[in-house]
């Protein structure tokens, strides 16, 4: 087996290998959470080629994998990309409007994934980051 890596003095040597490139973007986002759709779909809505890459076989990170359903916040004082989620959610039926807004994790997901389409930013699902190479 030929060592991958080697440590000389205070560097590591990587040793050569080939890459293919499966595509070329000028933002490459980590993460279908919260966060991820938001740098996603607000790259992609100002014209940038942006790629989403989730592990996960659907978006929405915390908001859907782990259930965390509430919007803790009226939808008057919500902005941005959160409020428009919210307004589709109570238009489509998947959140009922209050103090606090909880929602359906399912129709989170098709929302999100609506948003990036629309965005027109491409997706891959089922993969994972490991290192950036710039």
């Amino acid at each position: 087996m030929v060592q991958a890596y080697r440590l000389e003095g205070d560097q590591v040597w990587q040793e050569p290998r080939e890459i293919p490139v499966a595509g070329k973007f000028d933002v490459v986002v980590a993460g279908g959470g919260p966060a991820g759709l938001g740098a996603a779909i607000g790259a992609a809505r100002q014209g940038a080629s942006t790629l989403l890459i989730e592990r996960n076989g659907f978006l929405g990170g915390t908001a859907t994998a782990a259930m965390m359903t509430t919007f803790n916040c009226p939808v008057d004082r919500l902005s941005g990309l959160a409020r428009e989620m919210v307004v589709r959610l109570l238009k489509e039926g998947g959140a009922w409007e209050g103090p606090t807004i909880p929602f359906d994790p399912e129709k989170f997901k098709e929302v999100a994934l609506a948003f990036v389409q629309e965005a027109g930013a491409s997706l891959l699902l089922y993969s994972w980051v490991t290192d950036p190479l710039v």
